[in-house]
This record gives structure tokens, sequence and C-alpha cells, in this order.
């Protein structure tokens, strides 16, 4: 950041206006922000996602530049996509395995259509979906991993705690996983906090939905209330649906 600032005092002085950005994720900086004495000094914006009718939106502009009509999402989505998928709503079904990551929204709708193209089908079949969130979460489990890499290195393979396992869990099957997969009792907590900051788990409420981190706008500090509030009933984590087929856990079937 100092550095950005030398850099337009310096073209300042040349009579060139420069205004600079610096981009981050936001977990590196929260992180960054928990070191720094003067946290309010620098300006930020928040660009997370957590609306899926924005994502609908995303999805919709992009069809648009595919030379599709200006019409409503609802209108162009039946012409690319069948309607559902094992009786979920179809692009309700992406919307909820993509971590509400528009980047990741969009590589796992190519997915699909990847597939759709290869068997020569006129649209996106619930097959080729089923595929592409196949193709998809594999990858995610990766991308993920390194992510946490990046923050807490000794848990780059953690996700592969959870291979085979159900997708929800009491707090005390998912210690027992973490510890089994060389987690130390002390990294623990720390560990869990980690999966629940990137969408990994959710925690279950008391009217059977669950939390994620994106549910709660992402303040991490919201959801580990929940769970403190949750505590005397039991905490209950469950395993986010994009990393079902790529872990080949065993879904919840409502």
């Amino acid at each position: 950041m100092e550095a950005t600032r030398k850099l337009e005092r310096q073209l300042d002085r040349k009579e060139i206006k420069c205004s600079t950005l610096t981009f981050l994720r936001n977990d590196v900086y929260e992180l960054l922000v928990e070191e720094t004495p003067d946290r309010g000094k620098e300006g930020h914006v928040t660009l997370d996602w957590s609306d899926a009718d924005l994502l609908r939106e995303m999805i919709r502009r992009r069809l648009l530049y595919s030379d599709m009509p200006d019409r409503p999402f609802e209108e162009l989505w039946p012409n690319i996509c069948v309607s559902h998928v094992a009786g979920e709503e179809s692009s309700q079904c992406l919307i909820d395995r993509c971590l509400m990551r528009p980047r990741a929204l969009i590589d796992l709708a190519n997915y699909c259509h990847g597939f759709a193209v290869n068997l020569g089908h006129a649209r996106i079949e619930a097959s080729d979906i089923t595929k592409g969130l196949a193709a998809f979460s594999a990858d995610l489990v990766k991308d993920i991993g390194f992510e946490i890499r990046d923050i807490f290195p000794m848990a780059e393979k953690v996700l592969y705690a959870f291979v085979g396992e159900p997708q929800t869990l009491p707090k005390r099957e998912l210690i027992r996983l973490l510890e089994a997969r060389g987690t130390p009792p002390e990294n623990v907590d720390e560990i869990t906090q980690l999966l629940l900051w990137y969408g990994v788990l959710g925690v279950k409420l008391v009217d059977g939905n669950v939390s994620y981190i994106y549910s709660v706008n992402y303040e991490i500090e919201i959801l580990k209330a929940i769970i403190e509030k949750l505590a005397p009933q039991g905490i209950v984590y469950v395993i986010n649906p994009a990393f079902v087929l790529g872990l080949q856990i065993r879904e919840d079937r409502n």
C-alpha cells in the first residue's frame, strides 16, 4: 500500500493523475487488518456476493454477449438448460454449489456446457449437469486446499479428512476426523474456523436450515455467535454440497 502511494506521488509531481487499487482475497485482508494498528486508515470495498438473484443476473448478461435476446433470466435459461435436476431447479442447483463465487459459477456452467457440447446435446441436460458438478467439485477441492495452505500450511490436505464421510457431522465427529488426519488438538478450533470461513462447513440451525459464511454476509463473528448459541443443544456441521462429489461424501437426502 505504501508503494502504491509513493507511485501516486511521483506521478502527481509530473502532473499525471493516477489512482491505485489493490485486490486482496477477503481472508488475506482480514488477517492483515488484524495485525494493523491503524486499521481504519485504508478505505476498502467488499466484493463478496451473497445474493442468488445477482448471480443469475450475471449469467443473464453473459448470455447476452452470446447474441441471445435481451430477456429476463427466466426466459433465457430454459433455452440452454433443463429446468430441473433431481427435483431441484437447475440454476439454483448450480448456485448452491459454487460457494457464491461468480467465477466459480461461470466455471461450473462451462463444465456443464462442455459436456453438453461434447455429447451433441442441443441444450444442457440433467446428465451434463451431474458430470459437470463432479468435474467442478474435484477441481474445487484442490483449489480450496491451496487457498487454505496460503493461510495455514499444515492444513493444505485437511479436506481429504472428509472423503467418504456423511455430509452432516456432529462436532465430536468433526474433531475425530480432523485429529485422525493428523491435526493437533490445539489446532482443531483454528482449522474448523478456516473451514467455516471458506464455506466448506456450515452450521445446522434449529429449523434444519444450514448457515454458511455467505449466509451471514461473510461476517465470521456472526457465524461464531450462532455456533455459541447452539452449543448447549449440540453443534452439528454440514459439508457444503459443492464438495460432495469431489470428496465422495454421502450426501444428505431430504
